[in-house]
C-alpha cells in the first residue's frame, strides 16, 4: 500500500509540474480571453448609455406642455384676432455640445491639412477631452466588422492603454461622425501582446461593411481599398478631400512585430445610415450625394506601397489559433492517462 501511496504521489505532482508550465504557455491567451470580455463589457454600457441619453432626450422634446385652465369663459372681443403659437425651442441632440466640438475639430484638421500630424507620436494623443462632457470612460462609439467577426469599442486617442482595452481613433484624424472631407483611422493591435483584435484583418474584402456607431448615428461603411505601406508613411492616413472614409490601421504581417501597417480604407454609404436626428439634419442627409458601391472588380485587391511586397499571414494566423487546442487537447489526454493509470493502480488484486 505504501509503494502505491509513493507512486500515486510521484504522478500528482508530475501532473502539477505540467499545470503549472502549461499556465505559463497559455498565460497570454487567458489574458486575451479576459480582455475581450472587458470590452464586450464596454461595449454593452456604451450603448446602454446611448441609448438612454436618446430616450430622455425624445421624452424631453415630445412632453407636452399644460396650459393653465382659464379662471373665466373669455368674451368674444377679448379672443385674439390672430392664432398665437407658442415659440419653437430648436431640437437638440444627446451630447450636442460634444456634437458640436468634434464636428469643429473635423473641420479644423481639415482646412489646416493636418498639420499637427508630424510624427507617429502625435497619432497617440486624443482628439477632445470626453471627461468634460461627462463620458468618463473616454469611449466614443463602437466599430463592428461582421467580416472578422469584430465589435470593439473605440476610444480616442492610439496609445498602448487604449489599445489594449479595443480600437483607438488615431489623434489628428477625424473623429468617427462621419461628413464631407473626413478620414477616421482606427487602429487596431493584431496579435500584440495577444490582442487579437484585429488578427483577422486580411479576411477584408472589397464591399465587405464597416459598422460606426457613435452617440447620434449608426454609420456604414464598405471597403474599398487595401494598401501596405511603410510605419511612417503619414501621406496614407491623410483626409482625402470630398472623401467620407474610416481607415482600419494595424501592423503587418502577423507577428512581425509591426514591420508594416495594414490599411482597410472604407467608403461611407449613405443611403444605408439609420441616423437619430432631428428631421432637419434627416432631410439634408437624405439629399446628399449617395456614395457608389463598390465591387472587386473596381479597384485592385491589395496595393503595396513603396515596393513592398505583400506577405500573407493567414498562415501564421492558422498556427496561433490553433496552438491553444493542440494545448487543450494534451492537456485532456495527459489527465486522462493520469486518471487510467490510478484507477488500474488501485484496482489491481493482488495474487499469490
Amino acid at each position: 500500500m505504501a509503494e502505491k501511496i509513493t507512486k500515486l504521489f510521484a504522478v500528482i505532482l508530475a501532473v502539477a509540474v505540467y499545470l503549472f508550465g502549461a499556465y505559463f504557455v497559455f498565460a497570454p491567451w487567458i489574458r486575451a480571453a479576459k480582455q475581450t470580455k472587458e470590452s464586450d463589457a464596454a461595449v454593452e454600457a456604451f450603448l446602454e448609455r446611448r441609448t438612454q441619453s436618446i430616450l430622455v432626450e425624445q421624452t424631453q422634446q415630445t412632453e407636452p406642455v399644460e396650459a393653465p385652465e382659464p379662471t373665466q369663459t373669455p368674451t368674444e372681443a377679448e379672443l385674439p384676432t390672430e392664432e398665437v403659437l407658442p415659440e419653437e425651442t430648436p431640437e437638440e441632440l444627446p451630447y450636442a455640445q460634444l456634437r458640436q466640438a468634434m464636428e469643429e475639430y473635423n473641420a479644423q484638421i481639415f482646412a489646416e491639412r493636418q498639420a499637427g500630424l508630424k510624427k507617429v507620436e502625435d497619432y497617440e494623443r486624443g482628439q477632445i477631452n470626453l471627461s468634460a462632457y461627462g463620458i468618463e470612460d473616454k469611449m466614443v462609439g463602437v466599430i463592428e466588422i461582421p467580416a472578422m467577426d469584430v465589435v470593439l469599442p473605440i476610444y480616442l486617442g492610439a496609445n498602448y492603454a487604449n489599445l489594449d482595452q479595443g480600437a483607438a481613433c488615431m489623434g489628428q484624424t477625424s473623429l468617427p461622425i462621419g461628413g464631407e472631407n473626413t478620414n477616421c483611422v482606427i487602429a487596431g493591435h493584431r496579435g500584440w501582446h495577444n490582442n487579437n483584435y484585429f488578427k483577422a484583418i486580411e479576411k477584408l474584402e472589397a464591399g465587405d461593411e464597416v459598422i460606426i456607431t457613435n452617440l447620434w448615428e449608426v454609420l456604414r461603411y464598405r471597403v474599398c481599398e487595401i494598401r501596405i505601406v511603410a510605419p511612417r508613411d503619414i501621406q496614407q492616413v491623410l483626409i482625402q478631400e470630398g472623401r467620407d472614409l474610416i481607415t482600419l490601421h494595424t501592423c503587418h504581417p502577423f507577428g512581425s512585430g509591426g514591420r508594416y501597417r495594414y490599411l482597410v480604407y472604407c467608403e461611407r454609404v449613405i443611403e444605408e445610415d439609420t441616423p437619430i436626428l432631428p428631421q432637419e439634419t434627416q432631410e439634408a442627409q437624405m439629399s446628399a450625394p449617395e456614395v457608389p458601391e463598390t465591387s472587386e472588380k473596381e479597384i485592385e485587391p491589395i496595393v503595396c506601397v513603396q515596393g513592398l511586397e505583400f506577405e500573407s499571414s493567414q498562415r501564421e494566423v492558422w498556427i496561433y489559433d490553433a496552438i491553444p487546442w493542440v494545448g487543450i487537447g494534451l492537456t485532456a489526454l495527459v489527465i486522462g492517462v493520469v486518471f487510467v493509470y490510478i484507477v488500474r493502480l488501485f484496482g489491481r488484486k493482488h495474487h499469490k
